[in-house]
């Protein structure tokens, strides 16, 4: 299946569940610090915003997630959305969330955080992920 489609299909299903907060939705033209969408409290002077960044993974064995070190600060939110064995799964993942559940590596010279992710971690909520 083509990626770019999955990745529309993950990042769709992340923007109507925001929505459904009434959380407001915008896409930047550009990808800053890992931003595939920014999310709004309110327009309004007092506006308080959020980076996102989502993540579409067709799990038919084991699949793996990761993100550069530098986007995990402040207001930045990663959301999975992972199809196995025809269950979906969701999953909103805040700064604090990813360190302790991702682990740190370097790739290519970069510090990345990464997720394997397995059937078991699924069912398991990654409750047991040190």
């Amino acid at each position: 299946m083509d990626t770019k489609r999955l990745e529309k299909i993950g990042e769709s299903f992340v923007i109507s569940s925001l929505l459904d907060e009434n959380i407001l939705v915008a896409k930047p033209f550009f990808d800053r610090l890992g931003t595939d969408l920014i999310g709004f409290t309110s327009i309004d002077d007092k506006a308080k915003f959020c980076r996102i960044q989502s993540k579409y993974r067709d799990l038919k064995i084991s699949t793996f997630v990761q993100i550069d070190s530098e986007y995990v600060v402040g207001a930045f939110v990663l959301f999975l959305y992972i199809k196995a064995d025809g269950k979906k799964y969701f999953y909103c993942l805040l700064p604090k969330d990813i360190k302790r559940i991702l682990k740190q590596k370097t790739s290519k010279a970069k510090k990345v955080y990464r997720l394997s992710i397995t059937r078991k971690g699924l069912q398991d909520g990654f409750r047991d992920v040190p």
